[in-house]
């Protein structure tokens, strides 16, 4: 298709189709009208629509992804404070004070202390109670801890090995209230 100032837009034969998902995504209202009286469909078959469809429909549609479709969750999503136990790995200034385990099959978990964030990869078997945590995301690499853990409403207790000093730790984690998570504190 070539515009008016001589701008060439590529387009797939179905352009037929953006422009028909273009109305439709204009409303019911819209949509009936243009239906039923036949009248008003070019206005989606203007050479901006197919282009805007291009952009807004993946937006739309990895949000929806992102925040909506959590297809395999695991028991411990969400965001965490640490109540008691020390675990620090590597590259953290303390001790971990907030714990965030990613939801949507994203296996990553992000160790705060201070003002400083980890990201880590985890896995959980729910059936067994049991939880790893490798240094490296989705790559895994060097285990740091492995263990069980119980979920008890908003309190969560893992038992597990250090595995990078070889100490048994104890780690007490207590789920934050949703209207916490935005809070300045963060």
């Amino acid at each position: 298709m070539t515009l008016a100032n001589g701008v060439q837009l590529p387009q797939t034969s179905d352009h037929f189709l953006y422009a028909r998902c273009a109305c439709i995504l204009a409303g019911e209202e819209v949509y009936d009208e243009v239906l039923n009286s036949g009248v008003g469909f070019d206005r989606f078959v203007a050479p901006f629509v197919p282009l805007a469809l291009l952009l807004v429909l993946p937006a739309s549609c990895s949000y929806y992804i992102a925040n909506y479709n959590n297809r395999l969750p695991t028991p411990l999503d969400g965001t965490w404070d640490v109540t008691a136990g020390a675990f620090q790995p590597e590259g953290l200034p303390g001790p971990v004070e907030r714990v965030y385990f990613e939801h949507n099959r994203a296996y990553q978990v992000v160790l705060r202390s201070e003002h400083t964030w980890r990201r880590h990869h985890f896995e959980v078997d729910p059936a067994a109670s049991t939880i790893t945590i490798w240094r490296t995301w989705l790559s895994k690499g060097e285990q740091l801890l492995s263990g069980r853990y119980v979920l008890t409403g908003d309190r969560l207790a893992i038992t597990a090995t250090d595995t990078t000093s070889g100490r048994p730790l104890l780690w007490e984690l207590r789920k934050r209230a949703t209207s916490e998570i935005g809070s300045s504190e963060n």
